[in-house]
C-alpha cells in the first residue's frame, strides 16, 4: 500500500508532502486541519507531477466559524479545487465557496484509496 499526503498550508501557500505505507490516522489528520474533519465536495482530482490522480481532500469543518477569527482563505487549494470541478464536472464558472485552513489531500495506489 502506497499513498501520499499533501497538505497545502493556508498561511503561506506552501504544500508539505509525505509519503505514507497506511492511511494517516484520524488524530494525524484533525491536527493537521486544526479541527474536525470534512471531505471538499467535488475535489475528486489532482494533477500533481504531471499526472492526473483521482483524491481526497479534506478541511476543518467549523475553519469559517466566527471564533476569535476565521481561518485564513486558502487560495492555492481554491485553485486546485476549481481545476478538479473543471476536469472531473466541466464546470468553468467562478467556484461559488472557497477554502479556509490547511487542506490535505491524499491520493495513492488502489488499496490505499480504498482504505480511505
Amino acid at each position: 500500500m502506497k499513498g501520499t499526503m499533501l497538505v497545502m498550508i493556508a498561511a503561506d501557500g506552501n504544500v508539505i508532502r509525505t509519503d505514507l505505507d497506511a492511511p494517516p490516522d484520524l488524530a494525524t489528520l484533525q491536527t493537521t486541519v486544526g479541527g474536525y474533519l470534512e471531505k471538499v465536495p467535488h475535489f475528486n482530482s489532482i494533477e500533481y507531477q504531471g499526472a492526473v490522480r483521482r483524491c481526497v481532500a479534506l478541511c476543518n469543518e467549523e475553519g469559517k466559524l466566527d471564533r476569535p477569527s476565521p481561518l485564513p482563505r486558502n487560495l492555492l487549494a481554491d485553485q486546485y479545487w476549481a481545476q478538479a470541478m473543471q476536469r472531473d464536472y466541466g464546470v468553468r464558472n467562478p467556484m461559488p465557496d472557497y477554502l479556509v485552513g490547511n487542506i490535505v489531500i491524499l491520493f495513492g495506489d488502489p488499496e490505499f484509496m480504498e482504505s480511505l
